[in-house]
C-alpha cells in the first residue's frame, strides 16, 4: 500500500544519502505499524 508509492521513483532514492533512506525506512514502519495485521510483523 506504502510501500509501492514510496517506491515509484527509485531511481532517485538509489541516489539519496543514508539519512534520506533512513527517513524512507522509518515511514515504511511507521505505515506497516498502521495496519493492525502486519503491526507484529517487520516491514
Amino acid at each position: 500500500m506504502i510501500h509501492p508509492r514510496l517506491e515509484y521513483a527509485v531511481v532517485v532514492w538509489s541516489l539519496s544519502s543514508k539519512k534520506d533512506i533512513r527517513k524512507f525506512e522509518r515511514i515504511q514502519k511507521i505505515a506497516t505499524k498502521m495496519v493492525l495485521e502486519l503491526k507484529d510483523l517487520t516491514y
